[in-house]
């Protein structure tokens, strides 16, 4: 089994999240299928992985986001300066 590491950022929620994520969570509860513009604004996750603490952003190259090598170890450099000033936290995680 592989493992990869990834980085994202997340901004902060805003009004209109927090208002479709009450939907989405209305709809959960009563066990039916949120609506159709509900689904596309949070990119077809399920319920139990909206992430509260943010809007996740992808953070590439243009982000300041560049894979580390070296004989001992891999991982990644960000550039401070080029995230976008909106994404308030970066998050580091692996998955398998």
């Amino acid at each position: 089994m592989g493992m990869s590491t990834h980085v994202i950022g997340l901004k902060p929620v805003d009004d209109h999240w927090k208002k479709m994520y009450e939907v989405y969570k209305a709809c959960d509860t009563a066990g039916i299928s949120p609506p159709e513009e509900v689904r596309r604004f949070f990119d077809g996750i399920y319920f139990k992985h909206i992430e509260v603490k943010g809007i996740e952003v992808e953070l590439d190259k243009a982000a300041g986001v560049t894979k580390y090598n070296n004989e001992n170890c891999s991982g990644f450099e960000i550039e401070v300066a080029k995230i976008p000033p909106n994404v308030k936290i970066i998050r580091f995680y692996n998955s398998w």
